[in-house]
């Protein structure tokens, strides 16, 4: 009895390796997991030789695949596809648990409700698709290289919980390079001369604020009232959850008169925006 168990494990002996493409960096390594190469099985079954592909780069799902072929039973057959909706809805939940920001699940939101038109289920999606949809974008480089990288995070982990099959359709795309200038500040002429132009009470509280506390005008323009405690700007850092106090003079405490009850921010961005934009070019040509 124990010669024949020993003769059909020897009999349904299989290993599994990584069979790698030419360029892939960890080719000498046939049981690598930092690539993304296929899983192959191969050995004995049966008595006879066995090497086939078990379609999958997932360490895991390979071993799974191996020991039904061992055990003799056929691979899972395949389950119905998810929507993309359902896919990224689990996804979503899935950066919820994980209590990332609420600005970074809103930025998902947005690339998921861009991202539907193009596809109904999550199968739906290959590396055309997904360049097809990169070439709607219409941001600047920096951006779209952000955009690309939630896209590739999504699709990687599709990928690796086993809504997708085969090659992830994501990664081989690639990023757009980046060439933006350098942004200069004001030199010091530059900030006197700004400092000394007639402007309105709130717009030179403004530009104060951002002189003092080194904030960007993004970041001031959503002041509110409740954002200042006595001679200090305090502001939560919406990475890391701490709390940041910035000191301002006393001087520009005294310029702020008390908001009223229903103000939300301190200074309207847009008329804020336009007027800075203005100044700074007074302060390259002041004729």
């Amino acid at each position: 009895m124990l010669y024949t168990e020993s003769c059909n494990d020897a009999d349904m002996a299989l290993s599994i390796y990584r069979r790698h493409r030419k360029k892939c960096p960890h080719a000498a390594d046939r049981i690598s997991k930092k690539c993304r190469c296929l899983w192959w099985a191969t050995g004995t079954l049966e008595g006879r030789p066995y090497r086939k592909s078990l379609k999958t780069a997932n360490y895991d799902r390979a071993e799974q695949l191996k020991n039904h072929i061992e055990a003799g039973k056929a691979p899972q057959p395949k389950s119905k596809s998810l929507t993309f909706d359902e896919a990224s809805s689990r996804f979503i939940r899935k950066l919820q648990a994980e209590l990332r920001a609420a600005d970074t699940v809103r930025k998902y939101r947005l690339l998921f409700s861009e991202l539907s038109r193009f596809g109904a289920l999550i199968t739906d999606f290959t590396i055309d698709t997904l360049s097809d949809f990169r070439d709607t974008w219409q941001e600047s480089p920096a951006t779209r290289n952000k955009k690309l990288d939630r896209m590739k995070a999504f699709f990687r982990y599709a990928h690796d919980a086993g809504w997708i099959t085969g090659q992830n359709p994501a990664r081989l795309l690639k990023y757009a390079t980046v060439r933006e200038p350098m942004v200069k500040p004001f030199s010091p002429q530059e900030q006197a001369l700004l400092l000394s132009k007639p402007q309105t009470r709130s717009l030179r509280c403004f530009v104060q604020v951002l002189y003092y506390s080194g904030l960007r005008i993004s970041d001031a323009c959503m002041l509110k009232p409740e954002h200042f405690d006595g001679n200090r700007i305090r502001r939560v850092n919406q990475k890391n959850n701490e709390v940041v106090f910035i000191p301002i003079p006393p001087s520009l405490k005294q310029e702020f008169r008390p908001a009223p009850p229903e103000w939300r921010l301190l200074f309207p961005a847009r008329p804020i925006r336009k007027t800075l934009h203005a100044k700074r070019r007074m302060a390259h040509d002041p004729q």
